[in-house]
């Protein structure tokens, strides 16, 4: 955010695909209200587990969309997309990597 020009008055971190309680979110949305923020800026794949607030925030959510541009080696990265994401029935080793990696 900084490096895109954005004044960060609050960041707060979560471990890695932490699960956000309700609880800690409403005091994180009332102490960014109590502080006259403009905007709460997230991640789209945090936005994803965010629970609505109880009320309409007073300051604004918004997420930040983050795309990957793959430089070298597109062909590994799809075939590790296709096998996390993909497959319909089990593939054999050979075909999880390239022959020159095995």
């Amino acid at each position: 955010m900084r490096s895109l020009g954005a004044h960060v008055e609050i960041c707060r971190r979560f471990p890695d695909h932490h699960w956000f309680e309700q609880t800690e979110l409403q005091e994180f949305y009332d102490r960014c209200a109590d502080r006259a923020m403009d905007m709460i800026v997230t991640t789209e794949k945090d936005a994803v587990r965010l629970e609505k607030p109880e009320e309409n925030p007073e300051v604004p959510i918004y997420f930040l969309r983050i795309e990957v541009e793959i430089y070298q080696g597109r062909e590994a990265w799809e075939r590790c997309v296709d096998r996390i994401c993909g497959i319909s029935k089990p593939r054999p080793r050979d075909e999880w990597m390239p022959s020159s990696s095995l």
